[in-house]
């Protein structure tokens, strides 16, 4: 990515997504924490460092522990309203109850998060129609990671071809093209799992992209969208 984006991605996703240390369940079920971030397992989140919130660093077993008790049945039946309360009511809630004791480190959510953006990246930079991503506009490239941050760029599960341009085509297509417009403005383009005001600023920046595309005195690397 350009460099004015690295520098401000981060803060941009951290408008909509966090970011928050402890383990929570999204609307999904699936146990998410950092900014955005799923655990798909225990031994992943072992990959992390994680302390007790009352003090003192957390073992392995604590962490597998708590995976299991956040995703658990017990847990959404204690907490009946987890699928639309969002992260941090629900760990307000679980932390009353019990069920989260365990917070990431500060460090661990620095590597969290760079761990995410270069997966995605990898794996969305390896999809045909995505060739041309390092020199896309940056509005447009911040336009991307809000998706795929919210999506997954897809890859390879049990051997079937789930990148991006087999199950989203018509936004490959539009991004291949540099429609950058027809990206922002056609309903059928629209991205699932983004709450209405991240909606409108990655529809947002990818109406500045276009203008940054027909600017012919304009570098690539310009961001016209400003975070607060």
């Amino acid at each position: 990515m350009h460099d004015t984006v690295a520098q401000i991605i981060r803060k941009w996703l951290g408008q909509f997504e966090g970011p928050v240390r402890e383990m929570y369940i999204d609307n999904r079920g699936l146990v998410t924490t950092g900014t955005g971030n799923l655990l798909q397992s225990a031994r992943e989140a072992n990959t992390y460092q994680w302390e007790r919130i009352a003090g003192g660093a957390a073992s392995p077993p604590e962490v597998a522990a708590e995976f299991e008790r956040v995703r658990s049945a017990e847990t959404k039946r204690k907490i009946p309203g987890w699928a639309v309360m969002g992260g941090g009511n629900f760990i307000k809630s679980a932390m009353k109850l019990g069920i989260v004791t365990l917070r990431l480190t500060a460090d661990s959510v620095d590597k969290m998060f760079q761990d995410k953006l270069n997966g995605l990246e990898a794996t969305m930079k390896g999809t045909p129609g995505y060739e041309e991503y390092e020199d896309f506009p940056g509005d447009a490239q911040i336009g991307i990671l809000s998706v795929i941050w919210a999506n997954g760029a897809g890859g390879f599960v049990d051997k079937r071809d789930l990148r991006l341009h087999k199950t989203w085509p018509g936004f490959t297509g539009a991004c291949e093209r540099r429609a950058w417009a027809e990206i922002a403005d056609k309903p059928h383009y629209r991205w699932k799992n983004i709450r209405d005001d991240r909606d409108k600023a990655t529809a947002r920046v990818f109406r500045n992209a276009e203008i940054v595309e027909n600017d012919e005195n304009a570098p690539q690397s310009t961001v016209l969208e400003r975070v607060p």
